[in-house]
């Protein structure tokens, strides 16, 4: 529909389109003959404002907006999904052919089956996902044909069964992953023919099964990944046909059971990996006809099963390595 499709699924909703009668928003009176819900709508100034306080909603729709089709000067304005002491089996939004100002979820004190987000031929100022004491079965953003502003995931105190950012034919200003205290059973950034100023993974006395980042005929100014108190089952970031100014990887008192870097038809301005007060099973860094301006390794009051280099058609300015009471085992 020309004016974008919005759908928001919260609940186990059974709503459909023959139910939600014209194209327009609800009324007043609609919203208030709506039983056991405080969600309001906003006026089209503001956008549109989902917001939630309260008893569970396991089994039943949210709100009155389970399904809308909206029009257009609303949806720009932004739209935004707060949970406040609530559970809800399922959170899905999904952007077809539509713009939006700015898209905003933030959940405290709440759970949910799982959240999905997906752009298709969308464009939005920004993503900002936010977990405080709340808990998810999984996140899911997927974004195709679609541009953004920037993406920031942030979870404190927070738990989930799995991350996942996909970006295909796609681009945004920045993406921003923060996880604090908090736990999920793994990481997995996609982009493919997409574009982005910079990447950055900030683990902080967090756990995650494994964190993979993987980028094909991409770009981005840079990727940076620190963990700190924080453990991962490993590592691994492959740049294929791909292009960054720099990668930077810190670990500082935090484990892993493996870190794999691997360039292939690929450029960075740097490489970094500096491991201080930690541990890894082994550490592999392959690059094939690639260019990087240096490669430097610094490790610290650390162990490590193995450090592989693999470098084939390959340049580099200077490779670096630095070790201080460093325990190697062959």
């Amino acid at each position: 529909m020309s004016s974008g499709d919005l759908s928001g699924v919260l609940g186990m909703s059974q709503a459909n389109e023959s139910s939600c009668g014209d194209s327009s928003l609800p009324t007043a009176s609609s919203v208030a003959d709506a039983p056991e819900t405080s969600t309001q709508e906003s006026g089209e100034e503001n956008g549109i404002l989902l917001d939630h306080m309260g008893p569970s909603v396991e089994t039943r729709p949210l709100s009155v907006f389970d399904y809308l089709r909206i029009n257009s000067s609303l949806l720009r304005n932004g739209i935004t999904l707060r949970l406040t002491n609530a559970s809800t089996n399922g959170i899905t939004l999904r952007l077809t052919n539509a713009s939006t100002n700015g898209i905003t979820l933030r959940l405290t004190n709440a759970s949910t089956n799982g959240i999905t987000l997906r752009l298709t031929n969308a464009s939005t100022n920004g993503i900002t996902l936010r977990l405080t004491n709340a808990s998810t079965n999984g996140i899911t953003l997927r974004l195709t044909n679609a541009s953004t502003n920037g993406i920031t995931l942030r979870l404190t105190n927070a738990s989930t069964n799995g991350i996942t950012l996909r970006l295909t034919n796609a681009s945004t200003n920045g993406i921003t992953l923060r996880l604090t205290n908090a736990s999920t059973n793994g990481i997995t950034l996609r982009l493919t023919n997409a574009s982005t100023n910079g990447i950055t993974l900030r683990l902080t006395n967090a756990s995650t099964n494994g964190i993979t980042l993987r980028l094909t005929n991409g770009s981005t100014n840079g990727i940076t990944l620190r963990l700190t108190n924080a453990s991962t089952n490993g590592i691994t970031l492959r740049l294929t046909n791909a292009s960054t100014n720099g990668i930077t990887l810190r670990l500082t008192n935090a484990s892993t059971n493996g870190i794999t870097l691997r360039l292939t038809n690929a450029s960075t301005n740097g490489i970094t990996l500096r491991i201080t007060n930690a541990s890894t099973n082994g550490i592999t860094l392959r690059i094939t006809n690639a260019s990087t301006n240096g490669i430097t390794l610094r490790i610290t009051n650390a162990s490590t099963n193995r450090i592989t280099l693999s470098i084939t058609n390959a340049s580099t300015n200077r490779i670096t390595y630095s070790a201080h009471n460093q325990r190697l085992h062959q």
